[in-house]
């Protein structure tokens, strides 16, 4: 029956490309090798739920590359922005337990979320986070969170308060006490170099050693203590 379907389904909507001669025997192999390896995960509730997370990823990507040919930049970036932002992996998280990260939470105010996701829009994602505007996502949605410690669940305060690392020395997002104390410190800098350009701009590094040192060695433990402490 599922060889039926295949088959059906894929004659449907393959009939131009093979009238063209561009589907080979092989084609039709592959294609349905790959129905059989997806056989089993209809049947698995998560896997079900993270496969179809990870279709509508990509299914937004497409989307947003077909956008730009357009030339609708800026509409692909926003929707690539609140995707990512809040949909990522909305559909497990709906049938499963998942652990809320920065963004999964209102923000404290939609103004600057309008802000940011208007800064990202107009010079791009790795632009925002070169610059630390980003930060402003970051604070807006750590907030909330790190200073009512007693409603969230440990691994949840603990990522809103001093983030996420990836690896060994990169960060998947810092948390609110890395990015206070980063802005902390380029305050500190930018006014003992006066704001001039070049040496104002040697301010960045300085303060990115001292949000990565707080957020990996700092704020761990006491955050840990703030959370016993409330419950």
């Amino acid at each position: 029956m599922l060889r039926l379907v295949f088959v059906l389904v894929f004659f449907a909507t393959t009939s131009f490309a093979q009238d063209n001669g561009r589907l080979t025997e092989s084609d039709y192999n592959m294609a349905e090798s790959f129905v059989k390896k997806m056989s089993p995960v209809f049947s698995n509730r998560d896997a079900f739920a993270k496969k179809t997370d990870s279709a509508i990823e990509a299914m937004i990507g497409n989307t947003a590359k077909v956008l730009r040919k357009f030339k609708h930049h800026d509409y692909a970036e926003k929707i690539l922005i609140e995707y990512k932002s809040h949909y990522k992996t909305a559909v497990f998280c709906s049938v499963s337990y998942c652990t809320k990260e920065i963004g999964d939470y209102d923000p404290l105010w939609l103004w600057l979320e309008n802000v940011h996701n208007t800064v990202e829009e107009k010079i791009g994602q790795d632009w925002c986070k070169f610059f630390h505007a980003h930060d402003m996502y970051i604070f807006n949605h750590a907030v909330p969170v790190v200073f009512d410690p007693a409603s969230y669940p440990e691994d949840e305060y603990l990522d809103h308060f001093a983030g996420h690392p990836s690896t060994k020395f990169k960060w998947e997002h810092h948390g609110l006490a890395g990015v206070v104390s980063y802005w902390s410190a380029y305050t500190v800098c930018a006014v003992g170099t006066y704001g001039i350009g070049p040496i104002a701009f040697a301010c960045t590094p300085i303060c990115e050693v001292v949000e990565r040192v707080v957020d990996k060695k700092i704020a761990p433990p006491i955050a840990k203590n703030i959370w016993r402490d409330a419950q």
